[in-house]
């Protein structure tokens, strides 16, 4: 698949092998066979029944499920097309970033592994829609049989926002706290200074 566009993937005939090399592609049909995510997007919402490869400058999410999942780029669990279900082994290699994505009022679900999930120092990265969160908010985002290893980096785009991670034996659990950063901090207008003050 190779089209700046990209698409969705509902019927086509006998489909046993997916290579993405460009755009973002939605999967709605089965693939017996395994799926090279080279560059572009892949969301999966249907089932993969081989292996899923996540290249450097790639990403891979959606709701459906596949077998092991090797991420080298980009694993991305949100509240708009669902978190990925893993039947066998996840591997996030040292460079990868696994995003989760949160509004105010939801969180995504957690990514689910039936078998173990190997950390090897990637990143873990909270991307909020802006809005009125509370001060503190706990949710598990990764389950798994087995947990290898931790993450390294643990970031945010949310400026008064900070997030930091819990790990137990089969799940990672992320806490979302109000820091101390005052919202004039921030500002980057007088008017906008203004109004921060007022807050």
């Amino acid at each position: 698949l190779n089209a700046v566009e990209g698409g969705k993937l509902t019927d086509a005939a006998n489909l046993q092998h997916l290579r993405v090399a460009r755009g973002e592609w939605h999967l709605h049909q089965e693939l017996v066979g395994d799926a090279y995510v080279q560059a572009g997007v892949l969301l999966n919402k249907s089932s993969i029944k081989g292996d899923v490869h996540v290249a450097s400058n790639a990403v891979y999410g959606g709701y459906g499920n596949a077998r092991h999942v090797t991420v080298e780029g980009s694993l991305v669990a949100n509240t708009v097309h669902g978190s990925p279900i893993i039947k066998g082994n996840l591997t996030l290699a040292e460079g990868a970033t696994y995003s989760y994505g949160v509004t105010p009022e939801e969180f995504a679900d957690p990514v689910f592994v039936e078998g173990t999930a190997k950390l090897e120092g990637a990143d873990f990265a909270v991307y909020g829609a802006p809005g009125d969160y509370a001060d503190t908010i706990s949710k598990a985002v990764l389950y798994a049989k087995e947990i290898e290893g931790e993450f390294d980096k643990v970031t945010t785009n949310l400026a008064f926002m900070t997030p930091t991670l819990q790990y137990e034996k089969r799940q990672v659990d992320l806490t979302f706290r109000r820091n101390e950063v005052k919202v004039e901090s921030v500002a980057t207008s007088e008017s906008a200074l203004g109004i921060a003050r007022e807050i």
